[in-house]
């Protein structure tokens, strides 16, 4: 440690040489009154610890803004004009400043060392708050805000990004999509993917009545994407980790769920087919039955090496550790939770959701939805999932014309899904058939719908 150094961190209370670097600081600013002006646009008047340094940079700041020269002379006057150039050192502080730079080729090295001693001032503050918070919050708390704090760290400070970047950057997006070098993640029914798509950063909320198959068609959707190598997480909230698994055995195999929840009439041929599900079943796709509340989501989804997509199963009965007496309330600051997670993390999370009791036949809206206002409003999608009246019901698009009779003569059922938000396209009806016996859903094939045969 030089002795400037060791000076500058006894009079700031004995601020260790690892949290600050006096000369760099220096060096900074002297490259910016060179005509260096790299580090206006990569540091921030909060990166430098000393106040006079602080000082000298925002004026340098008002005057590239204004368009003025940045040399002595102009930032002298600025600081005069604002009664800071005593406090800041005076003239003659300026020019130490000027010739502490070896060489502008280095500017950014300097750079680097300013910021990054910003950097673990801010860490230490946080550990520090962190610290000061335990015993006085809720151990869950400390832990998530911690761990916000620590994610907006990573990230660094907001950029901006010029508009010219951003077309270049989704032309590249499209190219890469359309040749097959960026995957999508497909929801394994090919009707709903042609009008509907699950993007990074977006919310979607599938919802349905009670039994209707909205946990089947969330196994479904993790199921496929798990296929084609995404990695896939699902909370469940209401069911068991052996429960998920007989239905995953059923979905595999085919073997009705009754004959595997029962076990002792299964077949050999049928164990054959268990054992040959369990061997295909090495997918990136794990579940949890253990978390309660959307801080621990949160906190377990950040800590993942790898996450493609989240998908909560389901939205009314997770909890908070926050206490909130109100319904509405509660729901709102678990939708707004995991609406800042996907844009944190950049995944497409899917909620599940329950519809409010509906009488028997009436088509569900989004003003269904429980607590509707704030599911709707931190979803950037809604699919509202739900069996048709009748054979005859008006909202079966033409294309489904027969279905309804057939799916029931094979004891299944056949379903709409109403793409009712869509934050990146129009709003749609689909459909599909889920056989609940199996566990599956599945979109008819064109040709097979013309004909008049289904099929698996």
């Amino acid at each position: 440690m030089n002795a400037m150094n060791t000076a500058n961190a006894a009079s700031a209370g004995e601020v260790s040489v690892t949290f600050v670097n006096v000369d760099a600081e220096k060096t900074v600013l002297g490259a910016i009154l060179q005509g260096g002006e790299a580090a206006l646009d990569e540091l921030t008047e909060r990166d430098f610890f000393r106040p006079e340094h602080r000082a000298m940079f925002r004026a340098a700041q008002e005057l590239r803004r204004e368009g003025q020269a940045i040399d002595l002379m102009t930032l002298g006057n600025r600081l005069a004009e604002r009664q800071e150039l005593e406090a800041s050192g005076g003239a003659a502080y300026l020019l130490e400043c000027f010739r502490c730079v070896p060489t502008l080729a280095n500017s950014r090295s300097y750079i680097g060392i300013v910021r990054e001693c910003a950097r673990r001032r801010e860490l230490r503050q946080m550990l520090q708050t962190a610290a000061g918070n335990i015993g006085q919050q809720n151990a869950d708390q400390v832990v998530d805000e911690l761990l916000s704090s620590l994610r907006g760290l990573s990230v660094g400070p907001a950029s901006w990004m010029d508009f010219q970047e951003i077309m270049s950057r989704t032309f590249d997006h499209l190219d890469g999509v359309a040749n097959g070098k960026i995957q999508t993640i497909s929801t394994g029914l090919a009707d709903l993917d042609a009008v509907f798509g699950l993007r990074k950063g977006e919310v979607t909320t599938i919802a349905a009545g009670p039994g209707q198959g909205k946990s089947a068609m969330a196994w479904h959707i993790g199921r496929t994407a798990a296929q084609r190598g995404f990695r896939v997480a699902l909370i469940s909230l209401e069911m068991s980790e052996e429960q998920y698994g007989m239905r995953a055995l059923s979905s595999l195999t085919g073997i009705p769920m009754e004959r595997i929840v029962s076990a002792r009439g299964l077949t050999a041929e049928q164990w054959t087919a268990i054992g040959d599900a369990m061997n295909a079943a090495r997918l990136p796709f794990c579940v949890t039955t253990r978390i309660s509340t959307v801080e621990q989501a949160r906190r377990e989804a950040m800590r993942m090496e790898k996450l493609d997509l989240l998908i909560v199963d389901y939205i009314q009965i997770m909890d908070t550790v926050r206490r909130i007496d109100n319904e509405h309330l509660r729901i709102s600051a678990i939708t707004r939770q995991l609406k800042a997670l996907s844009r944190e993390l950049n995944i497409p999370i899917i909620m599940l959701s329950q519809f409010k009791r509906l009488p028997a036949g009436q088509r569900p809206t989004l003003n269904d939805l429980k607590e509707s206002g704030s599911i709707e409003n931190d979803s950037d999608n809604v699919i509202l999932l739900y069996k048709p009246q009748g054979p005859y019901d008006e909202n079966i698009p033409g294309p489904y014309a027969g279905w309804y009779e057939q799916a029931e003569a094979r004891e299944q059922r056949f379903l709409l899904l109403e793409v009712a938000k869509q934050r990146m396209g129009k709003v749609r009806t689909v459909a599909a058939v889920f056989d609940p016996a199996r566990m599956r859903f599945y979109t008819p094939k064109a040709e097979n719908r013309r004909n008049g045969s289904a099929e698996n």
